[in-house]
Protein backbone atom coordinates (compact mmCIF):
# COMPACT_ATOMS: atom_id res chain seq x y z
CA UNK A 1 0.00 0.00 0.00
CA UNK A 2 1.53 3.51 -0.59
CA UNK A 3 1.93 6.12 1.42
CA UNK A 4 -0.51 8.52 -1.03
CA UNK A 5 -3.50 5.56 -0.47
CA UNK A 6 -2.46 5.61 3.56
CA UNK A 7 -3.06 9.06 3.92
CA UNK A 8 -5.78 9.20 1.86
CA UNK A 9 -7.84 6.85 4.09
CA UNK A 10 -6.71 8.48 6.73
CA UNK A 11 -7.69 11.81 6.11
CA UNK A 12 -11.10 10.58 4.95
CA UNK A 13 -11.72 8.58 8.74
CA UNK A 14 -10.60 11.88 10.36
CA UNK A 15 -13.27 13.55 8.24
CA UNK A 16 -15.51 10.99 9.23
CA UNK A 17 -15.59 10.41 12.64
CA UNK A 18 -14.54 13.18 15.10
CA UNK A 19 -12.69 10.72 17.53
CA UNK A 20 -10.06 10.46 15.41
CA UNK A 21 -9.06 13.63 14.70
CA UNK A 22 -6.57 14.22 17.91
CA UNK A 23 -5.16 10.83 17.25
CA UNK A 24 -1.23 11.68 15.04
CA UNK A 25 -1.46 9.73 12.05
CA UNK A 26 1.53 7.54 13.05
CA UNK A 27 -0.39 5.94 15.69
CA UNK A 28 -3.04 4.76 13.26
CA UNK A 29 -2.10 1.84 11.43
CA UNK A 30 -3.99 0.04 8.52
CA UNK A 31 -3.77 -3.65 7.10
CA UNK A 32 -5.32 -4.78 3.86
CA UNK A 33 -7.34 -7.50 4.09
CA UNK A 34 -7.73 -10.61 1.47
CA UNK A 35 -10.96 -9.19 -0.18
CA UNK A 36 -12.51 -9.16 -4.32
CA UNK A 37 -14.30 -6.24 -5.63
CA UNK A 38 -13.79 -4.25 -2.31
CA UNK A 39 -10.84 -2.40 -0.99
CA UNK A 40 -10.58 -3.38 2.70
CA UNK A 41 -8.44 -2.48 5.26
CA UNK A 42 -8.47 -3.02 9.07
CA UNK A 43 -7.87 -0.07 11.30
CA UNK A 44 -6.33 -0.07 14.71
CA UNK A 45 -4.63 2.80 16.75
CA UNK A 46 -3.44 2.20 20.60
CA UNK A 47 -5.77 5.19 21.38
CA UNK A 48 -8.60 3.33 20.44
CA UNK A 49 -10.39 0.76 21.92
CA UNK A 50 -10.86 -1.55 19.08
CA UNK A 51 -10.10 -2.09 15.40
CA UNK A 52 -12.86 -0.85 12.81
CA UNK A 53 -13.47 -1.34 8.85
CA UNK A 54 -12.88 0.67 6.06
CA UNK A 55 -14.84 -0.26 2.87
CA UNK A 56 -14.02 1.32 -0.43
CA UNK A 57 -16.57 0.04 -2.96
CA UNK A 58 -14.56 -1.10 -5.97
CA UNK A 59 -16.12 -1.15 -9.72
CA UNK A 60 -17.88 -3.55 -10.80
CA UNK A 61 -20.92 -3.37 -13.45
CA UNK A 62 -22.20 -6.61 -12.58
CA UNK A 63 -23.84 -5.74 -9.32
CA UNK A 64 -25.46 -2.88 -7.51
CA UNK A 65 -23.96 -0.12 -4.91
CA UNK A 66 -27.02 0.45 -3.79
CA UNK A 67 -28.34 -2.97 -3.26
CA UNK A 68 -25.27 -3.44 -1.34
CA UNK A 69 -26.08 -0.56 1.34
CA UNK A 70 -29.33 -1.70 1.08
CA UNK A 71 -28.88 -4.95 2.10
CA UNK A 72 -26.16 -3.80 4.82
CA UNK A 73 -28.05 -1.86 6.56
CA UNK A 74 -31.28 -4.42 6.80
CA UNK A 75 -28.73 -6.93 8.33
CA UNK A 76 -26.70 -4.18 10.35
CA UNK A 77 -30.49 -2.76 11.90
CA UNK A 78 -31.12 -5.91 12.66
CA UNK A 79 -27.97 -6.38 14.96
CA UNK A 80 -26.90 -9.60 12.64
CA UNK A 81 -24.01 -7.59 10.97
CA UNK A 82 -21.39 -5.23 11.92
CA UNK A 83 -22.55 -1.18 12.81
CA UNK A 84 -22.40 1.36 10.27
CA UNK A 85 -20.44 4.48 11.73
CA UNK A 86 -19.95 6.29 8.66
CA UNK A 87 -21.31 5.27 4.99
CA UNK A 88 -20.74 7.62 1.50
CA UNK A 89 -21.41 6.46 -2.08
CA UNK A 90 -17.68 5.45 -2.07
CA UNK A 91 -16.83 4.05 1.45
CA UNK A 92 -18.30 2.57 4.22
CA UNK A 93 -16.41 3.19 7.80
CA UNK A 94 -18.19 -0.29 9.67
CA UNK A 95 -17.81 -2.30 12.85
CA UNK A 96 -15.02 -5.02 13.26
CA UNK A 97 -16.30 -7.89 14.04
CA UNK A 98 -13.63 -10.65 14.77
CA UNK A 99 -11.61 -12.60 12.03
CA UNK A 100 -12.94 -14.99 9.27
CA UNK A 101 -13.54 -18.93 9.07
CA UNK A 102 -9.98 -20.31 7.90
CA UNK A 103 -10.96 -22.94 5.45
CA UNK A 104 -9.66 -25.80 7.41
CA UNK A 105 -12.01 -25.27 10.46
CA UNK A 106 -15.06 -25.47 7.79
CA UNK A 107 -15.50 -29.10 8.45
CA UNK A 108 -15.60 -29.20 12.24
CA UNK A 109 -17.52 -25.66 12.60
CA UNK A 110 -20.25 -26.35 9.81
CA UNK A 111 -22.98 -27.04 12.18
CA UNK A 112 -22.03 -24.92 15.15
CA UNK A 113 -23.19 -21.77 11.91
CA UNK A 114 -26.44 -22.84 11.14
CA UNK A 115 -28.19 -20.56 13.57
CA UNK A 116 -26.93 -17.68 11.85
CA UNK A 117 -27.65 -18.67 8.77
CA UNK A 118 -31.21 -19.08 9.46
CA UNK A 119 -31.32 -16.10 11.26
CA UNK A 120 -29.76 -14.45 8.31
CA UNK A 121 -32.66 -16.22 6.07
CA UNK A 122 -35.44 -15.11 7.86
CA UNK A 123 -34.38 -11.43 7.70
CA UNK A 124 -36.56 -11.15 4.38
CA UNK A 125 -39.30 -13.09 2.59
CA UNK A 126 -41.08 -12.93 -0.55
CA UNK A 127 -42.43 -14.67 -3.78
CA UNK A 128 -40.22 -13.20 -6.77
CA UNK A 129 -37.80 -12.63 -8.22
CA UNK A 130 -35.35 -15.72 -7.45
CA UNK A 131 -31.90 -13.46 -7.43
CA UNK A 132 -29.92 -16.27 -8.83
CA UNK A 133 -31.70 -16.50 -12.09
CA UNK A 134 -31.77 -12.65 -12.26
CA UNK A 135 -28.02 -13.30 -11.43
CA UNK A 136 -27.95 -16.07 -14.33
CA UNK A 137 -29.69 -13.72 -16.72
CA UNK A 138 -28.18 -10.49 -16.61
CA UNK A 139 -24.70 -11.51 -16.03
CA UNK A 140 -24.58 -14.10 -19.08
CA UNK A 141 -25.67 -10.84 -21.01
CA UNK A 142 -23.38 -8.55 -19.56
CA UNK A 143 -20.59 -11.30 -20.52
CA UNK A 144 -21.39 -11.32 -24.28
CA UNK A 145 -21.78 -7.58 -24.52
CA UNK A 146 -18.33 -7.16 -22.81
CA UNK A 147 -16.70 -9.76 -25.15
CA UNK A 148 -17.51 -8.23 -28.12
CA UNK A 149 -15.36 -5.47 -27.29
CA UNK A 150 -11.89 -7.59 -27.04
CA UNK A 151 -9.50 -6.51 -29.27
CA UNK A 152 -8.09 -9.50 -31.87
CA UNK A 153 -4.68 -9.30 -30.52
CA UNK A 154 -5.50 -12.18 -27.68
CA UNK A 155 -2.79 -14.87 -26.84
CA UNK A 156 -3.65 -18.10 -28.56
CA UNK A 157 -4.49 -19.37 -25.30
CA UNK A 158 -6.96 -16.70 -23.80
CA UNK A 159 -8.67 -17.23 -27.50
CA UNK A 160 -8.99 -20.95 -27.08
CA UNK A 161 -10.47 -20.26 -23.08
CA UNK A 162 -12.33 -17.46 -23.98
CA UNK A 163 -14.30 -19.78 -26.90
CA UNK A 164 -14.98 -22.67 -24.59
CA UNK A 165 -16.32 -20.25 -21.93
CA UNK A 166 -18.34 -18.95 -24.51
CA UNK A 167 -19.48 -22.19 -26.10
CA UNK A 168 -20.04 -23.86 -22.31
CA UNK A 169 -22.37 -20.67 -20.63
CA UNK A 170 -24.47 -21.17 -23.92
CA UNK A 171 -24.77 -24.90 -23.99
CA UNK A 172 -25.81 -25.09 -20.53
CA UNK A 173 -28.06 -22.18 -19.89
CA UNK A 174 -31.16 -23.50 -20.30
CA UNK A 175 -30.42 -26.74 -18.14
CA UNK A 176 -29.67 -24.55 -14.87
CA UNK A 177 -32.76 -22.70 -14.78
CA UNK A 178 -34.62 -25.91 -14.85
CA UNK A 179 -31.99 -27.82 -12.42
CA UNK A 180 -31.70 -25.01 -9.41
CA UNK A 181 -34.68 -25.57 -7.24
CA UNK A 182 -37.99 -23.20 -6.86
CA UNK A 183 -39.99 -22.93 -3.80
CA UNK A 184 -43.34 -20.75 -3.02
CA UNK A 185 -42.10 -18.41 -0.75
CA UNK A 186 -38.39 -17.34 -0.75
CA UNK A 187 -35.84 -16.39 1.63
CA UNK A 188 -33.18 -13.76 2.03
CA UNK A 189 -29.91 -15.73 0.27
CA UNK A 190 -26.41 -15.07 1.13
CA UNK A 191 -25.30 -16.04 -2.60
CA UNK A 192 -21.85 -16.08 -1.20
CA UNK A 193 -21.79 -18.26 1.06
CA UNK A 194 -18.29 -19.06 1.72
CA UNK A 195 -16.10 -18.85 5.07
CA UNK A 196 -14.16 -16.08 4.06
CA UNK A 197 -17.66 -14.16 4.70
CA UNK A 198 -18.02 -15.82 7.92
CA UNK A 199 -16.71 -14.09 10.66
CA UNK A 200 -15.91 -16.05 14.10
CA UNK A 201 -17.43 -14.08 16.59
CA UNK A 202 -16.94 -14.63 20.68
CA UNK A 203 -20.22 -15.92 21.17
CA UNK A 204 -21.49 -16.15 17.31
CA UNK A 205 -20.76 -16.17 13.57
CA UNK A 206 -21.66 -13.44 11.81
CA UNK A 207 -22.41 -13.24 8.16
CA UNK A 208 -20.73 -10.50 6.41
CA UNK A 209 -20.22 -9.25 2.86
CA UNK A 210 -24.24 -8.75 1.49
CA UNK A 211 -23.60 -7.72 -2.50
CA UNK A 212 -24.55 -10.51 -3.69
CA UNK A 213 -27.62 -11.49 -1.28
CA UNK A 214 -31.10 -11.16 -2.50
CA UNK A 215 -34.22 -13.82 -2.38
CA UNK A 216 -33.38 -17.42 -2.75
CA UNK A 217 -33.93 -20.61 -2.09
CA UNK A 218 -32.22 -21.65 1.26
CA UNK A 219 -30.42 -24.84 -0.43
CA UNK A 220 -28.26 -22.17 -2.02
CA UNK A 221 -26.46 -21.26 1.13
CA UNK A 222 -25.65 -24.62 1.96
CA UNK A 223 -24.77 -25.60 -1.50
CA UNK A 224 -22.21 -22.64 -1.39
CA UNK A 225 -20.82 -23.30 1.61
CA UNK A 226 -19.78 -27.22 0.89
CA UNK A 227 -18.85 -26.26 -2.24
CA UNK A 228 -16.47 -23.53 -1.42
CA UNK A 229 -14.29 -25.35 1.32
CA UNK A 230 -12.23 -26.77 -2.20
CA UNK A 231 -11.27 -23.40 -2.95
CA UNK A 232 -8.27 -21.33 -1.77
CA UNK A 233 -8.90 -18.03 -2.74
CA UNK A 234 -5.75 -16.51 -0.72
CA UNK A 235 -4.33 -15.76 -3.62
CA UNK A 236 -4.77 -14.05 -6.93
CA UNK A 237 -4.94 -17.31 -8.80
CA UNK A 238 -7.45 -19.39 -6.86
CA UNK A 239 -6.27 -22.87 -6.03
CA UNK A 240 -8.81 -25.51 -6.38
CA UNK A 241 -7.98 -28.63 -3.91
CA UNK A 242 -10.62 -31.27 -4.66
CA UNK A 243 -9.42 -33.50 -1.84
CA UNK A 244 -10.80 -31.05 1.07
CA UNK A 245 -13.96 -31.28 -0.47
CA UNK A 246 -16.32 -31.65 2.54
CA UNK A 247 -16.89 -35.48 3.69
CA UNK A 248 -20.12 -36.59 2.41
CA UNK A 249 -21.34 -37.70 6.09
CA UNK A 250 -20.77 -33.73 7.17
CA UNK A 251 -22.35 -32.41 4.38
CA UNK A 252 -25.47 -34.43 5.47
CA UNK A 253 -24.73 -33.38 9.25
CA UNK A 254 -24.45 -29.76 8.10
CA UNK A 255 -27.85 -30.19 5.70
CA UNK A 256 -29.75 -31.94 8.56
CA UNK A 257 -29.23 -29.58 11.28
CA UNK A 258 -30.89 -26.70 9.03
CA UNK A 259 -33.46 -28.47 8.29
CA UNK A 260 -34.12 -29.51 12.16
CA UNK A 261 -34.08 -26.18 12.90
CA UNK A 262 -35.74 -24.08 10.26
CA UNK A 263 -38.90 -27.57 10.18
CA UNK A 264 -38.56 -28.51 6.84
CA UNK A 265 -38.20 -31.99 5.14
CA UNK A 266 -34.18 -33.17 5.36
CA UNK A 267 -34.67 -35.51 2.14
CA UNK A 268 -36.00 -32.64 0.14
CA UNK A 269 -33.30 -30.41 1.86
CA UNK A 270 -30.75 -32.61 0.64
CA UNK A 271 -31.74 -33.03 -2.90
CA UNK A 272 -32.03 -29.29 -3.28
CA UNK A 273 -28.99 -28.57 -2.19
CA UNK A 274 -27.20 -31.21 -4.85
CA UNK A 275 -29.57 -29.18 -7.58
CA UNK A 276 -27.37 -25.90 -6.28
CA UNK A 277 -24.48 -27.54 -6.16
CA UNK A 278 -24.07 -27.10 -9.68
CA UNK A 279 -26.09 -24.53 -10.21
CA UNK A 280 -23.88 -22.30 -8.50
CA UNK A 281 -20.96 -24.11 -10.28
CA UNK A 282 -23.06 -22.64 -13.53
CA UNK A 283 -23.44 -18.89 -11.91
CA UNK A 284 -19.29 -19.33 -10.29
CA UNK A 285 -18.49 -19.89 -14.40
CA UNK A 286 -20.54 -17.05 -15.65
CA UNK A 287 -19.33 -14.75 -12.66
CA UNK A 288 -15.17 -15.70 -13.61
CA UNK A 289 -15.59 -15.32 -17.45
CA UNK A 290 -17.47 -11.69 -16.39
CA UNK A 291 -14.44 -11.06 -13.93
CA UNK A 292 -11.91 -11.72 -16.72
CA UNK A 293 -9.53 -8.94 -18.50
CA UNK A 294 -7.74 -9.56 -21.82
CA UNK A 295 -3.95 -10.26 -20.68
CA UNK A 296 -4.63 -12.59 -17.94
CA UNK A 297 -6.22 -15.77 -18.20
CA UNK A 298 -6.27 -16.96 -14.55
CA UNK A 299 -10.26 -16.21 -14.57
CA UNK A 300 -10.89 -18.03 -17.80
CA UNK A 301 -9.32 -21.26 -16.34
CA UNK A 302 -10.89 -20.74 -13.64
CA UNK A 303 -14.45 -20.43 -15.17
CA UNK A 304 -13.79 -23.47 -17.16
CA UNK A 305 -12.78 -24.99 -13.64
CA UNK A 306 -16.10 -24.14 -12.66
CA UNK A 307 -17.73 -25.95 -15.69
CA UNK A 308 -16.26 -29.00 -14.89
CA UNK A 309 -16.98 -29.26 -11.04
CA UNK A 310 -20.95 -28.06 -12.54
CA UNK A 311 -20.88 -30.99 -14.89
CA UNK A 312 -19.94 -33.73 -11.84
CA UNK A 313 -22.77 -32.62 -9.54
CA UNK A 314 -25.07 -32.53 -12.39
CA UNK A 315 -24.27 -36.21 -13.03
CA UNK A 316 -24.57 -36.90 -9.00
CA UNK A 317 -28.59 -35.33 -8.81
Amino acid sequence: MSSDTENEIINRLKQSISSFNEIPNNSIHLTHLISGTNQIYKISSSCQNSPIIYREFGINNFISKEVERNNFLLVSSSGQGPRAFFQSEDFRIEEYLGESLTRENCNSCAEEIIPSLISYHNLHKGFAPNSIFEYIHNWTEAFFLKSTKYKNNLSELETVLLKNVKKSIKTFRDEVFDLLPKCDEYIFSHNDFSYGNIIVGENKYWIIDYEYSGLGHPSVDLASFIIETQFDFSTPKYKYIPEDEMPIETQLKFVNRYADMARIDSDELWYDVNRSKAGLCYLGMIWAACQYQPGCADMLEYSLMRKELFLRYKREV
